[in-house]
């Protein structure tokens, strides 16, 4: 729920540029955004500015505006959600985090997240991206993502989601029906299995005269019919 919601806040910021999403090699996962449910949104704005704008801004944002917009009064804005106590409420919003110390830290500035998100695939790819972090011991900050590959991204949202592990595992596939599809061609290879070896003995008991070797036959067509079924 925590991660909607900051997917939420930050589709907020998006909506205005109108652009197409971008296509990701991981299979995103959708999210409906509910931009008139404000106590959701307020609760995106908290967590976001708690955790991620110590690195990512939002500078062409106004803290007015996004005060205006999820319907929070300018006071409360002030004393709650901005730490800077020389910031005012028609300010920016930006952080200070220089350039340099970002490129020193982190090997690239982290980009800010105004404009940047909708480029790379929207609220979708915002909320997916966020949940895919996994641990990762060769990468210098400890974690990869599926979305993002290699990112050189920290998990900022550890302490609320916990650690992922990436592992392989069986998982069925299901068709657009709802059927599983794996399921199904297992039975469909045992089915074509049984027709020819079935086939093949009712062949032989027919071509054979013998009493005796007829009822071998109708005992092996049995045993087939009782192995498969």
């Amino acid at each position: 729920m925590i991660l909607r919601n900051v997917a939420i806040c930050l589709a907020l910021s998006l909506a205005a540029l109108g652009l197409q999403a971008s296509e990701a090699g991981y299979p995103l996962d959708h999210m409906e955004a509910d931009i008139h449910d404000q106590p959701s949104l307020q609760r995106g704005m908290q967590t976001y500015m708690n955790y991620c704008m110590g690195c990512h801004s939002l500078q062409y944002q106004r803290f007015k505006r996004t005060a205006e917009d999820i319907g929070i009064p300018e006071a409360l804005m002030l004393e709650h959600l901005v730490f800077d106590p020389n910031t005012k409420i028609g300010d920016l919003m930006t952080n200070n985090m220089s350039t340099e110390n970002a490129k020193t830290w982190f090997g690239a500035a982290p980009p800010d997240l105004t404009l940047h998100n909708n480029l790379k695939g929207g609220p979708d790819w915002i909320y997916t991206y966020l949940r895919t972090f996994y641990v990762d011991s060769k990468r210098p900050l400890g974690v990869n993502n599926l979305v993002f590959e290699n990112v050189g991204m920290p998990h900022a949202l550890v302490d609320l989601q916990g650690t992922q592990k990436y592992v392989c595992k069986q998982v069925p596939r299901l068709a657009s029906n709802g059927g599983d599809i794996t399921r199904f061609f297992v039975r469909l290879l045992v089915l074509v299995r049984f027709t020819l070896v079935f086939a093949r003995l009712t062949r032989e008991c027919h071509t054979t005269n013998k009493r005796r070797e007829s009822f071998t036959c109708r005992l092996r067509v049995r045993r087939c019919h009782n192995f498969f079924w």
